[in-house]
């Protein structure tokens, strides 16, 4: 059956199965959605422009995007993705004009995700909050005594994160109610 308007042929007795995609329905009925790949091209916007400007097949489109064809088909139908505007993946550095040109004339051939110009370093993972060991712990409270003797301009936020500890702990050494204050010793953190 070859749809009116449309760049790709879908057989009327043909099922279209993606084993990678679907999962057998969980408890409840609930089953899991097609799931779209984390690269830029699954913006929205790139699909609409590549079903209304190009003459790439639903299957080209969807391999790209990371779709099901039907989810294409529907785009090009007009169900999905009303109200969107396409944005041009040439522009955004997606995309060459020649890959697209050469993707039409061969439905064969698999779109390819050009490389960025710029690279972008990777976030860092901040560190969470560190382990004392045990025979360290009692260091702490003598740190805490050195800095409020030593360095009297320091926040207690400051104190709290020089050292590891809680306002209430540095209140306590700084009044001497400390339930060790009798034998704590100032030392240099």
């Amino acid at each position: 059956m070859r749809l009116a308007g449309a760049n790709a042929y879908i057989a009327a007795t043909s099922v279209i199965t993606d084993d990678n995609r679907a999962s057998p329905p969980r408890a409840g009925g609930a089953q899991r959605r097609f799931t779209h790949g984390s690269s830029t091209a699954d913006a929205e916007s790139d699909r609409v422009w590549l079903v209304e400007n190009t003459s790439l097949s639903f299957d080209q489109v969807a391999d790209f995007c990371k779709l099901h064809p039907l989810e294409v088909k529907a785009i090009a139908d007009g169900d999905a993705a009303q109200g969107i505007k396409g944005m041009d993946p040439v522009l955004t550095g997606q995309l060459t004009r020649e890959e697209i040109e050469t993707a039409a004339a061969d439905p064969s051939h698999k779109l390819k995700l050009q490389d960025p110009k710029v690279r972008l370093p990777e976030a860092k993972k901040k560190k969470g909050p560190r382990y004392t060991p045990v025979s360290r712990r009692q260091d702490r409270p003598n740190a805490i005594l050195w800095l409020v003797r030593n360095h009297p301009e320091l926040k207690d936020s400051q104190v709290m994160r020089l050292v590891g500890t809680t306002k209430s702990t540095i209140q306590a050494i700084r009044e001497r109610t400390h339930w060790n204050a009798s034998n704590l010793q100032p030392m240099d953190p």
